[in-house]
């Protein structure tokens, strides 16, 4: 069974492809996570997905017709936004969040003292 027909596999059996782009970044996202060891902050993970996103649009790119590459193309970049966006809002938030973490916390403001009457 080729990629594409497994794609067509899965539509029939009632997902729709963006759908299965998110949960195939999500899925992509968490593996390079456990496998690689690194943290949610870290970038590597996200490129994985990255990487492995573009891998997928290539294929549906070359199992295009010649007069859909136009049409292929365009749908491929929200294809690609749509498998990497959950992974890059947890990744940027982590990084964010160990920045503030990371951070020393503001200093207390001086006690004011009521001045005698």
């Amino acid at each position: 069974m080729l990629w594409h027909d497994f794609k067509a596999l899965l539509g029939a059996l009632g997902l729709s492809e963006q759908a299965l782009h998110i949960y195939g970044g999500v899925i992509v996202y968490a593996l390079a996570l456990k496998l690689s060891r690194r943290p949610p902050a870290d970038l590597l993970p996200l490129v994985v997905v990255l990487f492995a996103a573009l891998l997928n649009e290539g294929q549906d790119l070359k199992n295009a017709v010649d007069w859909r590459k136009t049409l292929e193309l365009t749908e491929g970049i929200g294809d690609v936004v749509n498998t990497i966006l959950l992974p890059a809002c947890y990744t940027f938030w982590s990084r964010h969040r160990r920045r503030r973490e990371a951070s020393p916390p503001p200093p207390e403001p001086a006690p004011v003292h009521a001045s005698p009457p």
